[in-house]
C-alpha cells in the first residue's frame, strides 16, 4: 500500500515444473537437483510450496497488476485507522 491508501496486487501464473518434497522447517534454500524446478510438502497433497530463487525468472509470469483504493484495508484490530473509526463513532453517539 503506498502513501495515498492504494494497494496493488500482482496476478501470477506460476509453472513449478517438477516438485521435490522438502520437510517443514529445512534450511534447502536451492533445489537438490537440476531435475526440480519447485519444492512441496506433499505430492498428494500439498499445503504449501516453494519456487526456488534460481527459477524464479523462468517459472513466474505475471499477467495482471490490480490497484484499488478503500478505507476499509487498514482496520484491522489495533490500526491507528480502527481506533480513529472507534472515536469518531463514540463521539457520533454523544
Amino acid at each position: 500500500m503506498n502513501d495515498q491508501q492504494t494497494a496493488h496486487l500482482l496476478l501470477c501464473v506460476l509453472w513449478p515444473g517438477f516438485p521435490e518434497i522438502i520437510d517443514a522447517g529445512s534450511p534447502q534454500s536451492q533445489p537438490g537437483s537440476p531435475l526440480f524446478r519447485s519444492g512441496t510438502d506433499s505430492s498428494e497433497n500439498p499445503t504449501w510450496h516453494v519456487i526456488w530463487e534460481s527459477s524464479a525468472r523462468t517459472e513466474i509470469l505475471p499477467l495482471y497488476m490490480v490497484s484499488f483504493r478503500s478505507t476499509q484495508l487498514c482496520k484491522r484490530p489495533g490500526s491507528p485507522h480502527e481506533e480513529a473509526s472507534i472515536q469518531k463513532k463514540a463521539r457520533l453517539s454523544m
